[in-house]
C-alpha cells in the first residue's frame, strides 16, 4: 500500500467518525431523541444508520429538518460503503467521492443543528 492510500484511508475513516459523532449529536437533540452509540463499528452502524433514516419522517419536526435528519443518515451510509469498496479495490477517486459525500452529510446535519439551536 503507498503513502497515498495510507493517508487517503486514514483521512477517510477520521471524517467518516467525525460526521457520525455529528449525527449522534443531532439525534440525541431530537423532539424524540434517538440514543445512538459513540462507537462507530462498521458493522453494526449500518444498521443503525437504515433505522435512523427510515424514522426520519416521523420526527415532530418540519419536511426540511427531517430531510436534513435522512440526509446526513444516507450519506454517512454512502460513505461507508465508499470505505468498504475502497478497502477492497482502491482507486483515487473513492477517498475524494467519500469526502465529498460526507461534506453533504455535514452541510445537512449542521443546517439540523442550527434549526434545534433555534428552537430549543
Amino acid at each position: 500500500m503507498s503513502d497515498f492510500e495510507e493517508n487517503a484511508r486514514r483521512s477517510v475513516i477520521v471524517h467518516l467518525h467525525h460526521a457520525y459523532l455529528h449525527l449522534v449529536a443531532v439525534c440525541a437533540n431530537l423532539p424524540v431523541p434517538i440514543s445512538l452509540p459513540e462507537d462507530f463499528e462498521p458493522r453494526e452502524t449500518v444498521a443503525v444508520l437504515e433505522r435512523v433514516a427510515e424514522i426520519s419522517d416521523d420526527q415532530p419536526m418540519p419536511e426540511d429538518q427531517q430531510a436534513d435528519l435522512f440526509t446526513g443518515a444516507i450519506m454517512i451510509l454512502a460513505a461507508t460503503d465508499l470505505v468498504a469498496a475502497m478497502n477492497a479495490r482502491f482507486v483515487e477517486w473513492r477517498p475524494m467521492a467519500a469526502m465529498a459525500t460526507l461534506e453533504v452529510a455535514l452541510d445537512a446535519l449542521h443546517d439540523l443543528m442550527e434549526w434545534q439551536a433555534e428552537n430549543d
